[in-house]
């Protein structure tokens, strides 16, 4: 396994309104009255971060908030994935059948896919 990086990270600051109402922004000009946000980030420092792909302990949804899963690309080519059409019609039926069985879940949504490169 990697020996990781040290990093940092924004987390949500923690705030009592939220036993009533869940953090939101919106991204467009709200109503007067509104803020487009309700939430403060705060910087938290020296988080270690490694690959855990090859680790020999994995990851679960319970202990740690999220988990690996092998999803197939199907006849997807690596260069395929910058057509967020091609991404749209035939990974993410392939990536929603991998999060259903994994989770054992009645139903997965997609509510938005972003096709960046780097």
């Amino acid at each position: 396994m990697t020996a990781g990086i040290s990093t940092s990270f924004l987390f949500l600051k923690r705030d009592e309104r939220w036993k009533a109402e869940k953090p939101y922004t919106v991204t467009y000009q709200p109503p007067e009255g509104l803020s487009k946000n309700n939430f403060s980030l705060e910087r938290t420092h020296n988080i270690r971060v490694q690959d855990v792909r090859e680790s020999e302990r994995q990851p679960c949804i319970q202990e740690h908030g999220f988990a690996l899963i092998n999803i197939e690309s199907g006849p997807l080519e690596c260069e395929d994935y910058d057509d967020q059409m091609k991404v749209a019609s035939q990974f993410l039926p392939l990536a929603g059948n991998a999060v259903e069985l994994a989770l054992n879940a009645s139903r997965v949504q997609f509510f938005d896919i972003t096709v960046s490169s780097n």
